[in-house]
């Protein structure tokens, strides 16, 4: 390549189609080292008042890459804090600029998956089309959990409903249960629940149906 001391541009309408560096472009209005440029292996650093703001390479992206007290945020078109990283307490906050925990969220929550909580679990599981006989409502890993919650509510025909929590525990081979239920809306004798740990070591709830088109959607908790 030319080897360039000057590119000097003029006109309203000038242009330059390529510019090659083999490092820096630094601001020469500040005492600070404040630039854009390339490193070797295809990296690309921000440098704006002697921090490493952001790092560029083919495989990641760095913000922060000194690890300083430097803030990150994400503004959303309604929410000047949509993603907000704390530089001095490492915290993050979604809707927040002060997040007080490690994951601070201003706003609701949506999941689609299950919810883990250190050791125990939060899951959601229905089975919105039982029939006459024996059908699985919900199961979760026995081997991780010694006990397991469901709350449930089973509906029929929109007016046979009853909601009721089913406790369970087991020892790897056999299962206690016990169950609590409201009064029933309707009727709903048509319908009953047990447990039992299938071959894979699971929890699984059952329903017993006499009749057919139940719904039951249970909120499963694993300790």
């Amino acid at each position: 390549m030319p080897n360039w001391k000057k590119v000097i541009i003029s006109g309203s309408n000038a242009s330059l189609p390529n510019i090659y560096l083999d490092n820096y472009i630094y601001h020469n209005q500040t005492t600070l080292w404040t630039y854009f440029g390339f490193e070797a292996g295809d990296i690309i650093k921000q440098n704006i008042g002697d921090s490493n703001v952001i790092r560029y390479t083919p495989t990641l992206t760095v913000f922060n890459d000194n690890g300083e007290d430097v803030d990150f945020q994400v503004e959303g078109n309604n929410d000047q804090n949509a993603l907000f990283v704390e530089g001095s307490s490492d915290n993050t906050g979604l809707g927040t600029s002060t997040p007080s925990e490690k994951l601070t969220v201003q706003g609701n929550i949506s999941a689609s998956g299950d919810i883990l909580l250190q050791d125990s679990l939060l899951s959601y599981q229905t089975n919105t089309d039982i029939d006459t006989g024996t059908e699985t409502v919900a199961t979760i890993d026995g081997s991780l959990y010694s006990a397991a919650f469901f709350d449930y509510v089973a509906v029929s025909a929109s007016v046979n409903i009853r909601a009721g929590s089913i406790m369970v525990a087991h020892d790897g081979t056999n299962t206690s249960q016990a169950e609590s239920s409201t009064q029933d809306l309707g009727n709903t004798a048509n319908i009953k629940f047990s447990s039992s740990i299938d071959g894979s070591n699971n929890f699984r709830l059952s329903a017993a149906a006499n009749s057919d088109n139940w719904s039951v959607k249970t909120l499963v908790r694993g300790i």
